[in-house]
């Protein structure tokens, strides 16, 4: 089919999901909405990611860590946060982007873990966006989160996607052009992933998408407790960028939140309390915006960064960098 129906995007059946995201170099395509928005085509690298080339272990790199604003299938690698990072620093392959959709903070925990097994990353950068913090809680089929056990401490689970390989059923609805534009265009699924997927986004007061929870302060304080405990990455070469709503920037109605501020503060402060490094994205986009004028994201149609976005990350990163010791491997 010569129309951009998402295609090839298949999530590996693998306990090292999402360090090793889709199936290996694999040609795909992408679109978003009804009329195929944002088209792109590529082909995922050795672990499955949408780079234009392998990860080597023995690279030593900066690892980006987040959800599907890192996995930026709507956009091309070069405009995307590690693919301006590498150039800025000279080391097109030396960021290494590690980004899946629908990842929350007790997955990029497990994401962190893994790669430093896998890499042993000199410096890693987190991006969080609203979401990333209530969403670690819910249990969801594919995806981590954290839970509190009888004795008060806290642990990470996953549930299984799936029980056993995927079916031959599936794969071949995965190979239905149809269907693809039914799941991935229009947003059809069946009616419990709906439920699972959308359980952090209740309705609060003035119209806030929220999902306050009591445990939401103690499991953060997990988050940092295990990320210092087994993470080989000094504090100053860790880096949290913190996303922010840019539709006023815009003249646009603020985006309905599913963190609290409150919540989202209370992290900032364990992280910078931790040693690491915190950058609110807020002013970055404020100051940006005055320059030039020009949006960050694909609203109205979509919240994802574009380009411009992706770029003001990229120059913060780098800037918060300068006071981790980079030493690279490759020239």
């Amino acid at each position: 089919m010569l129309l951009p129906v998402s295609k090839g995007l298949l999530r590996v059946d693998d306990p090292a999901w999402p360090l090793k995201n889709y199936e290996s170099h694999v040609r795909y395509a992408y679109s978003a909405r009804w009329d195929m928005h944002l088209p792109r085509r590529g082909v995922t690298n050795n672990f499955g990611h949408l780079a234009p080339f392998d990860y080597r272990p023995d690279q030593r790199p900066i690892v980006v860590i987040g959800d599907s604003y890192i996995e930026s299938k709507m956009n091309r690698y070069e405009d995307t946060l590690q693919g301006q990072l590498g150039e800025l620093l000279g080391q097109r392959e030396g960021v290494f982007g590690l980004g899946a959709s629908g990842l929350s903070i007790s997955d990029y925990l497990g994401v962190a873990q893994a790669a430093r097994t896998a890499f042993q990353p000199q410096a890693q950068i987190f991006l969080i966006v609203d979401g990333d913090l209530a969403e670690s809680l819910i249990p969801r089929r594919g995806w981590r989160h954290f839970i509190q056990m009888s004795d008060g401490g806290w642990e990470v689970k996953y549930e299984e996607e799936r029980a056993g390989p995927r079916s031959w059923s599936s794969r071949l609805l995965a190979q239905s052009s149809l269907y693809r534009y039914l799941r991935a265009n229009l947003g059809f699924s069946m009616p419990e992933v709906h439920f699972q997927r959308g359980a952090a986004r209740e309705v609060g007061e003035g119209g806030e998408k929220r999902h306050d929870d009591r445990r939401l302060p103690a499991a953060i304080d997990y988050f940092f407790e295990e990320l210092k405990r087994t993470t080989a990455v000094s504090p100053e070469c860790t880096v949290f960028l913190l996303d922010s709503d840019r539709y006023p920037l815009y003249g646009l109605p603020a985006s309905p939140s599913v963190d609290s501020r409150e919540i989202r503060a209370y992290f900032s402060a364990k992280a910078e309390g931790a040693g690491f490094q915190v950058v609110d994205l807020a002013p970055e986009f404020a100051a940006a915006y005055a320059r030039t004028g020009k949006r960050f994201d694909y609203s109205p149609i979509d919240r994802h960064w574009n380009r411009e976005g992706h770029a003001v990350a990229a120059r913060a990163v780098k800037q918060a960098l300068t006071q981790c010791n980079v030493h690279w491997s490759i020239e």
